[in-house]
């Protein structure tokens, strides 16, 4: 990286003065580009943890903010319905969850991949999670596929319960 510095500097001193604004302008295209690459992944690392903590510790309304829109209508919605079902003993011997994001793999430049480490009470998990960028953006995009009897069983209903502020999921 110094060597590469170093030539351009050389570069620069060999110029006239509009060439010297115009490389002045090309290495700052550069340096934003590079700055831009380093922001992709913290902000991937920033909407994976707010999804996994809320989710984690069955704070499912709060993991709407996170996710993808066919996201939330499908398995956010299901997932809020299943923890309504549950009682209060089985939420509180799950938590708190405590998520740690171990790496952050690009498979291009909209879909990543995250690999996360959950600890709780009963549970010591390595699992990933899907991400995808639209418009600029980066969500959550894990459609999960349950199975029809349970998905018929929930038919009709109109979304279900947060666990710890019994605020009603609603995508719409």
């Amino acid at each position: 990286m110094n060597n590469v510095f170093l030539r351009f500097m050389r570069v620069m001193g060999r110029c006239r003065c509009q060439s010297k604004v115009f490389m002045s302008l090309v290495a700052g295209v550069i340096l934003c580009a590079l700055l831009c690459g380093c922001g992709r992944e913290a902000a991937v690392r920033r909407v994976a943890q707010g999804y996994l903590d809320a989710v984690s510790n069955y704070k499912i309304s709060e993991a709407k903010p996170y996710v993808t829109p066919e996201m939330c209508e499908h398995t956010l919605y299901m997932d809020s319905i299943l923890v309504s079902l549950m009682t209060d003993s089985a939420i509180s011997a799950a938590i708190p969850a405590k998520v740690v994001i171990e790496k952050v793999v690009f498979d291009n430049d909209t879909v990543a991949t995250v690999h996360f480490h959950k600890t709780s009470p009963n549970s010591d998990d390595h699992a990933t999670l899907p991400m995808l960028c639209r418009d600029g953006k980066w969500w959550v995009h894990q459609i999960v596929n349950f199975p029809p009897i349970l998905e018929a069983l929930v038919k009709g209903t109109q979304g279900g319960q947060d666990a710890h502020t019994n605020d009603t999921v609603q995508c719409r």
